[in-house]
């Protein structure tokens, strides 16, 4: 890791999304000719292929205390595909806007380089969110795929579905993995690309409409496992995805089970009954079923009981 001066550091801009929040500094460079050229050039959209060199500058705990020891490496590898190196020396890499990316970290990296033009080089500070991490790494756009460099809303309705497609195998890979929120980011980022097609000329195709109504309901149904299995506790995101799956799919289990579920913790519990039955029906073997009815009947005493405690505190 080389040792570069950052005291004089200035900001020029500073971005925060939900996966954290990038800045970037004042002592960035680009060749004259990217200077001259950069009038007549773009910067990398979504989709878009790129080579890049990354470097990590500096790596701490905590952004307002630079005397605190840097961390170890493995914690920035899991965060980012884009560190691949144990000596964290440049890496040459190459990606592709939105797709390559399975971390916050790397989803930050993608934003810095969407704000860039080939022959820049530029020095970036992240801090992805929920995270005591802070890196500023030095990020050089070596070039860019030009016949890649497409609107979204301009690429064909087959192209859309091949990489929501390729989004949604990534973002099972990630959910297998343990990684929910990761995977919650590509899941989401496929069903925007489905939604795109439905503006498409070429989308009247039913063999076309048919495979992308399937991969809808499939992507909702994922994003409501990813829900579910995060200690985000929106049951009411939840609801709303399997709503839609059992609109399409009447007998979907996991939408009937996880919309059961999501009942159940806001108190729906006739709903919540509904929905566990027709699992029973559905998949009688499930064994978690039989736990989840003996909960919802507890659940319901309880709350019996608390509301004749009321009462007869009413009109005691």
């Amino acid at each position: 890791m080389k040792n570069y001066n950052m005291g004089s550091a200035q900001l020029l801009w500073t971005v925060t999304i939900p996966d954290g929040t990038i800045s970037k500094l004042a002592n960035t460079t680009a060749s004259s000719e990217c200077l001259l050229a950069a009038a007549h050039m773009c910067s990398p959209l979504e989709a878009t292929s790129v080579s890049f060199t990354l470097e990590i500058i500096k790596e701490l705990q905590d952004a307002d205390q630079e005397s605190k020891s840097p961390l170890p490496p493995l914690p920035t590898f899991h965060l980012s595909s884009y560190f691949p190196n144990s000596d964290l020396a440049v890496t040459h890499l190459s990606a592709v806007i939105g797709l390559t990316s399975s971390t916050p970290v790397d989803r930050l990296v993608e934003l810095a380089l969407m704000k860039m033009i080939p022959g820049e080089t530029g020095l970036f500070q992240i801090q992805p969110a929920q995270s005591q991490l802070c890196l500023t790494i030095k990020v050089a756009l070596i070039s860019i795929k030009e016949e890649s460099v497409t609107e979204l809303h301009s690429l064909p309705a087959s192209s859309l579905l091949r990489i929501s497609t390729q989004l949604k195998l990534q973002g099972v890979e990630l959910f297998d993995q343990k990684r929910p929120r990761d995977a919650f980011f590509k899941f989401g980022k496929a069903l925007k690309y489905l939604i795109l097609i439905d503006d498409k000329d070429n989308s009247r195709d039913p063999v076309l409409l048919r495979n992308k109504d399937e991969l809808m309901t499939t992507l909702r149904n994922n994003l409501a496992g990813c829900h579910f299995s995060s200690s985000s506790n929106n049951w009411d995101a939840i609801i709303s995805l399997c709503d839609k799956v059992l609109f399409r799919d009447v007998h979907n289990v996991k939408a009937l089970y996880r919309r059961g579920c999501a009942f159940l913790e806001i108190q729906e519990y006739e709903k919540a009954r509904s929905d566990f039955y027709q699992v029973k029906q559905l998949d009688p073997s499930n064994a978690l079923i039989d736990s989840k009815l003996t909960s919802l009947h507890k659940k319901e005493v309880e709350l019996n009981q608390k509301y004749s405690s009321a009462f007869r505190k009413m009109f005691a």
